[in-house]
């Protein structure tokens, strides 16, 4: 069956599902909302994030685009109002996992189109990943994929979807930490103490009568603004999956080459990869060849 290679000017509009924290509410969401997301494949810093093969194009200005390409950071989010979706989109991702092998530029394997002329792609979310971006690849280059090709790639986006679950719930978790960490030394309760106290050096007699209203002033005062902090410390958990690393995105490997949770990752989406490409080549085995030409150095052909 023909697929569509996929090109640099291909638009992915998707969902994206992140839990969103409405300005001035005391707590997040309890699941995650919907997104509206949309960009071309080419993303807005090419060669960082995305894979485009410059030397290969076609229809007049449409550069191939590597298997494994991701749009990467500053994809548009359309939905609910949220304090830590400025974070989201920072840290956002869309990855095309689907090729065929059999056809190289540059010794690279072409992304194409899973889905003939639409190719799914893994797009961010909270707390997992969803396959919920969809690529309209509109092109004149067309490729064939094998059984191999298709389990390859379905193999390795489940991969990227566990370990990027995991390593988002790492992250979290640490995060919640710092932030917890942090929340116990400015709690209200320490800050009226040291105003207070600070207060009283000036302050004597009958006019430590009133302190109390003020008291009560500062105590919801400081209140609203650790609200609002525990909102923004939730930027400590996607801080420190930046420093992790992981399949989906941008991390600190974007800029040093290495992230510890990048190589678990990769590792663990190469043996995915690897393991659904001989599944698929054991349900659909390719055809075996032979030597049926006489001579020395005869190529082997296809059995009729």
């Amino acid at each position: 069956m023909p697929h569509f290679v996929l090109k640099h000017w291909h638009p992915m509009v998707g969902v994206d599902y992140h839990i969103p924290w409405a300005p001035g509410a005391p707590s997040p969401a309890p699941s995650p909302a919907p997104y509206q997301t949309a960009f071309l494949l080419l993303g807005l810093v090419p060669t960082v994030f995305s894979k485009p093969i410059a030397s290969h194009m076609t229809d007049g200005f449409a550069i191939t685009m590597e298997k494994g390409t991701d749009i990467g950071t500053m994809i548009p989010h359309v939905g609910a109002p949220s304090l830590t979706l400025p974070v989201e989109m920072v840290f956002s991702a869309s990855k095309s996992h689907f090729g065929a092998a059999r056809y190289q530029a540059e010794g690279k394997t072409m992304a194409c189109a899973l889905l003939v002329s639409v190719n799914p792609n893994l797009n961010c979310g909270t707390p997992a990943p969803t396959p919920t971006g969809f690529v309209v690849a509109i092109t004149t280059h067309i490729v064939e994929m094998s059984w191999a090709d298709v389990f390859a790639g379905l193999a390795a986006m489940c991969a990227d979807i566990v370990m990027q679950f995991l390593l988002n719930k790492l992250g979290g978790a640490i995060g919640d930490r710092i932030t917890g960490a942090i929340m116990r030394r400015l709690r209200p309760s320490i800050w009226n103490n040291t105003f207070f106290r600070c207060l009283g050096m000036f302050r004597s007699g009958t006019r430590l009568a009133y302190d109390a209203a003020y008291r009560a002033a500062m105590f919801r005062a400081t209140e609203a603004v650790l609200r609002q902090w525990r909102a923004t410390g939730r930027i400590v958990g996607p801080v420190v999956g930046f420093f992790l690393g992981g399949p989906l995105g941008m991390d600190v490997a974007t800029f040093t080459g290495q992230s510890p949770g990048g190589a678990a990752s990769s590792g663990v989406s190469d043996m995915a990869e690897e393991g659904g490409r001989q599944l698929g080549s054991l349900l659909d085995p390719p055809p075996a060849v032979s030597d049926h030409n006489s001579g020395p150095g005869a190529p082997p052909v296809a059995n009729p």
